[in-house]
C-alpha cells in the first residue's frame, strides 16, 4: 500500500534536490536514526531546479504509515514559495517519532517515516488553522484536507524503533 502511495515519486525522480537533516546527519532511504537523534525538528531544503518551478507553491510532510491508527502526520507544512520552508505555513508542527513497543509491519517498534515534498496546483487560500487531528485511516482522506491537489516532486524515508531507554 505504501510503494502505492508514493509510486508518483519515483517517476518524477526528483529527490536528489530534497535534503532533510535531523541532528547533522542526512536522511536518505532508509537511514536508521534513534529517537534521541529526531526529537528536534528537521532542517528541510530542496533545491527548484530552475525556473520551471518558480512561482510555484509547496507543501512537505512527514507521515508514518506504519501507525496503529493508519497513517500518522508527524509534520506539514504548506505555501511554501520558491523555496523557503521557514516562510510556509504549518497545519501540523513537528511531532517527534514514538513508535509503540510491538507496533509496525514486523512488530518489533520499527516504523517507517516518510517525507514528502509535493507541488501544489495553487496556493492555498483557506486558512487550515492548525491540524489537531494526526492519525487517519487513509492518507488520501488526509491530503483532501488541503484543497488544492498536490503532485509528489520527491521523497525520502527514515527508520526508527521503540526504545526502551528513552520512554
Amino acid at each position: 500500500m505504501v510503494q502505492n502511495l508514493f509510486k508518483n515519486v519515483a517517476i518524477k525522480n526528483y529527490s536528489n534536490y530534497l535534503t532533510i537533516v535531523f541532528c547533522k546527519k542526512v536522511v536518505n532511504d532508509g537511514t536508521f536514526f534513534y529517537l534521541d537523534e529526531v526529537q528536534k525538528e528537521p532542517i528541510i531544503k530542496y533545491d527548484l531546479m530552475g525556473n520551471a518551478n518558480k512561482n510555484k507553491y509547496h507543501s512537505f510532510i512527514i507521515v508514518d504509515p506504519d501507525a496503529p491508527v493508519g497513517f500518522h502526520i508527524h509534520e506539514c507544512i504548506y505555501n511554501i514559495y520558491e523555496g523557503e520552508v521557514e516562510k510556509g505555513t504549518f497545519f501540523y508542527y513537528y511531532a517527534p517519532p514514538n513508535p509503540p513497543k510491538g507496533s509496525g509491519p514486523n512488530r518489533d517498534g520499527k516504523h517507517r517515516y516518510y517525507c514528502v515534498l509535493y507541488e501544489q496546483e495553487g496556493k492555498i487560500e483557506k486558512d487550515l488553522g492548525i491540524g489537531e487531528r494526526r492519525g487517519f485511516a487513509n492518507y488520501g482522506e488526509f491530503m483532501k484536507l488541503l484543497g488544492v491537489k498536490c503532485n509528489a516532486k520527491g521523497s525520502k524515508y527514515f527508520v526508527c524503533q521503540f526504545d526502551k531507554i528513552i520512554f
